[in-house]
């Protein structure tokens, strides 16, 4: 998303409370999206690394 920009214009006729919620909304996706990486993170690790058990592969501690 680095160097990425949203432009958001509310159209004709749109009442102002409603522009405002888009607005908010379109604003905080960045941060719901990186929470949502760090919540898979973890299980993400987890199964790669039962993975890599499984075929007798090197495993790595998860700090978390």
């Amino acid at each position: 998303m680095a160097g990425a920009v949203l432009v958001v214009h509310p159209a004709e006729g749109m009442s102002a409370r409603r522009a405002d919620l888009v607005a908010r909304s379109t604003a905080s996706l960045p941060d719901v999206r990186a929470r949502r990486s760090a919540e898979m993170q973890a299980p993400e690790m987890r199964l790669h690394t039962a993975a890599l058990a499984r075929r007798g592969g090197r495993t790595y501690q998860s700090s978390g």
